[in-house]
């Protein structure tokens, strides 16, 4: 292979993980990858509603829906039914949480932010003029961490007491199981830290990975994405173990790709794999990639692709709260923003 055309390949591989991470941006916050075959279950993939520009997708607590931005701002749907109710009028949103009982959404369009009271249908102004992003509840469903991008530090506000209480340095908050600490991500490092909730007790738990982490239920690992490996991270004693079954070539890791079942025994992913060589030029489609969601089970180790469709993409998994499915997106290809949601439910 001469040089040039070493060149052409590795610039055109560069635009292609550009576009997938676009892809991941608009179409699923949660991110976007695929995989490689291991283990076969049984699986029933299920379209729910229409094809649209969803954003961040969370279970409802209780209830067999899911709560999502799209253009009329954020919706229920019915997983059983496709029915969608409107709970709040507002294109501007383009981020949003809800609290662990379901009765609070956090949500920032825009330059500023509000937390919704569904119940009341009332709101209150979180902050003005500034631009919020990352929200994460606390499990008691009181206080909510979020990023302020004016200072680009992490605030804590109390929804009871009506309140900021603190300011810690950082991105991407995630409070532990318990509420008593934070993972956040330090980019100058490109750590992620632990931190108590009162600002002390800080340390890295690993360094040189993506921000993109999320809690095991037992408080202490963390799982993250490290290049094309996904890790589960020992916090207290800060060392990891790779899991998941990946391909080394040809292959893309998106990573905020991946959820944990609420008992914490699997974790579903979506890996991407395609044709390492190729030459792509002006006008020329894409390669076809091999785009599915795959299952970790950390107890036996094994890895079950549960989709295997080669005609479409299933993306963004995201469990239930009783385990028993999960939610997906499903696209035709790189260039489509306007997925159908979708869910499997596991047998």
């Amino acid at each position: 292979m001469s040089l040039n055309t070493f060149n052409r390949n590795l610039a055109t591989r560069v635009i292609f993980v550009l576009l997938l991470t676009i892809i991941g941006s608009i179409v699923a916050p949660e991110g976007i990858w695929s995989g490689e075959v291991a283990k076969k279950i049984k699986y029933s993939l299920k379209k729910i509603g229409p094809k649209r520009n969803y954003g961040k997708v969370e279970w409802v607590p209780g209830k067999d829906k899911i709560i999502t931005i799209d253009e009329e701002g954020i919706m229920t749907l019915d997983v059983n039914t496709g029915k969608r109710e409107k709970v709040l009028d507002d294109k501007k949103i383009i981020i949003m949480a809800q609290s662990p009982d379901g009765n609070k959404i956090a949500a920032a369009g825009g330059t500023n932010a509000y937390i919704y009271y569904i119940a009341e249908n009332k709101s209150e102004i979180l902050a003005k003029n500034n631009k919020i992003s990352s929200f994460s509840w606390n499990p008691d469903g009181v206080r909510i961490a979020y990023v302020n991008q004016s200072t680009r530090y992490i605030e804590i506000f109390n929804t009871r007491e009506r309140k900021k209480e603190k300011e810690l340095y950082g991105r991407y908050p995630h409070w532990s199981p318990n509420g008593e600490k934070l993972a956040v991500y330090d980019f100058a490092e490109r750590a992620i830290c632990i931190v108590r909730d009162d600002g002390t007790n800080r340390y890295k738990a690993i360094e040189n990975v993506g921000a993109g982490y999320a809690w095991f239920p037992d408080g202490k690992t963390l799982c993250c994405v490290r290049g094309k490996e996904l890790l589960a991270i020992d916090i207290e004693n800060t060392t990891f173990n790779k899991i998941g079954d990946f391909n080394n070539t040809g292959s893309y890791l998106q990573y905020k790709a991946f959820s944990i079942s609420p008992d914490g025994s699997k974790v579903a992913y979506t890996y991407s794999t395609f044709p390492i060589e190729y030459e792509h030029s002006a006008g020329s489609p894409w390669p076809q990639l091999d785009t599915d969601i795959y299952v970790y089970d950390m107890k036996t180790k094994d890895t079950s692709n549960i989709t295997n469709t080669p005609n479409q993409w299933e993306i963004s998994p995201k469990w239930s709260k009783d385990g028993k499915t999960i939610y997906c997106a499903i696209v035709s290809g790189i260039k489509d923003r306007n997925p159908v949601p979708a869910i499997i439910e596991m047998e």
